[in-house]
């Protein structure tokens, strides 16, 4: 073994493929002896073309542990792997949490082609890790950074400056995520198509209000557990998302039947809805919408009664009737 292609090992990390397909591989593997892979003369897997057969078919197939860890079989694997990683298009931290940093800036040191970054819930990605790949990826149009709790709002700038095709954005439960560096995004981008943004507490409706405004494109929003949003975000939803097709609120309990209809009436592409936890949200607003079809994630009021609540106050008229006795 190649001292230089041992110089790191990673024990847990990688990327998750289908058993049909892992199988496969390993019956391939499991067919050629140590002497083979050890051997940089005469290596039936070496020998194949990198760029069209192992790079493109064989090593996506593999979790990005064993792609690593295939680095210190030999020089010609380690060359093989470094390749690999340089022109890796898709990495995917999130199935494997625990990697060391060391592990984490071979990967990504040399990475120029990337198009997806998951690194959900990675607990040693921070901003001196992540800024680099953001500086040399610049066509970047898929980032994950949910549960990465170590990050600050710095990190959003790099992003927001270096990566101008940015599609889809996911800040699940960073609750680093500022008001600033949401509104610096929305002034400097404007490809967004898809935002998650559950969990980010501190943002408001004014903060929403100019994301939406920038970001006409998007098609699916998540703004779960953001308590201090009102109506005015079901208005600017109504007013600038047309094309939104998938749209999380639950948890927003300032959310009323009033912002749920607006969005109903003016986003026509609408095909999913979730309103769990909005106290104010009733059948009153939801019937209509089920009535075209959209799926929610509550269940329909079997005691609902639409012509029994001209007098009751809207928070009330899907509560079953109660017999008097």
């Amino acid at each position: 073994m190649d001292k230089e292609a041992s110089d790191v090992s990673l024990s847990s990390l990688g990327e998750t493929s289908s058993g049909s397909e892992r199988s496969s591989i390993e019956e391939i593997l499991s067919s050629i002896s140590v002497d083979d892979v050890t051997s940089n003369s005469q290596n039936p897997l070496l020998s194949l073309s990198w760029p069209d057969i192992l790079m493109a078919r064989i090593l996506p197939l593999l979790s990005i542990e064993d792609v690593f860890n295939l680095r210190s079989c030999s020089s010609g694997f380690h060359c093989l792997v470094g390749h690999y990683f340089a022109t890796a298009r898709r990495l995917n931290f999130s199935t494997k949490k625990t990697i060391s940093e060391t592990a984490f800036k071979i990967i990504t040191m040399d990475s120029r082609s990337l198009r997806c970054l998951n690194v959900r819930g990675c607990k040693i990605v921070t901003d001196e890790l992540i800024r680099p790949i953001f500086v040399n990826n610049k066509n970047l149009h898929t980032v994950n950074l949910a549960d990465c709790h170590h990050l600050t709002a710095g990190c959003l700038q790099t992003l927001t400056m270096n990566c101008k095709a940015l599609q889809a954005l996911v800040l699940r439960d960073c609750h680093w995520v500022t008001r600033a560096s949401m509104e610096y995004l929305a002034h400097h981008q404007n490809k967004l198509r898809m935002i998650d943004l559950t969990g980010c507490w501190e943002l408001v409706d004014n903060t929403i209000f100019q994301i939406l405004s920038k970001f006409t494109a998007l098609e699916i929003v998540y703004l779960c557990n953001i308590y201090s949003l009102t109506n005015q975000t079901m208005r600017a939803l109504a007013s600038f998302t047309k094309r939104l097709k998938v749209l999380e609120i639950k948890g927003c309990w300032r959310v009323t039947d009033k912002g749920v209809s607006l969005v109903g009436e003016y986003c026509k592409d609408l095909l999913y809805l979730g309103v769990a936890d909005c106290r104010d949200v009733t059948e009153a607003s939801l019937q209509k919408l089920r009535a075209r079809g959209i799926k929610m994630d509550r269940q329909q009021n079997p005691f609902y009664r639409p012509d029994a609540g001209q007098d009751v106050p809207n928070q009330n008229r899907d509560r079953p009737l109660r017999l008097q006795v």
